[in-house]
C-alpha cells in the first residue's frame, strides 16, 4: 500500500465552536479535535482496501499452491516408507 498521505480538509474552528455549542468547555472541544485531526493520517481509502484486498487474494492462491505441494510430497514419502517397509519385511 505504500506511505501514500491522505489529504483532506478538516474545519478545526468550526468543529471546536459545534463542541462548544453542545456543551464542551473550549479546553476539552480543543483537545478533541487535535486528536481527530491528527488520527486523520491514518485514514485508510477504499482504494487502499481494494489494492490489500488483491494482495491478499494473490497471497492466498500462493499459499495454496504451497500447500499442494506439500501434500503432494507428504503422500510420496508416505507412499515410499510403506513401500520400502513391505520390501523389508518380504526378504
Amino acid at each position: 500500500m505504500g506511505n501514500r498521505k491522505v489529504t483532506t480538509t478538516f474545519d478545526t474552528l468550526g468543529a471546536v465552536k459545534r463542541l462548544e455549542k453542545a456543551g464542551f468547555e473550549r479546553e476539552h472541544a480543543e483537545a478533541i479535535v487535535k486528536e481527530i485531526h491528527e488520527s486523520h493520517g491514518d485514514l485508510v481509502t477504499r482504494s487502499d482496501i481494494g489494492r490489500f484486498e488483491v494482495e491478499l487474494k494473490i497471497d492466498l492462491k500462493e499459499v495454496r499452491n504451497d500447500l499442494k505441494l506439500i501434500k503432494w510430497g507428504l503422500g510420496f514419502n508416505i507412499h515410499l516408507n510403506i513401500s520400502i517397509i513391505v520390501i523389508v519385511t518380504l526378504d
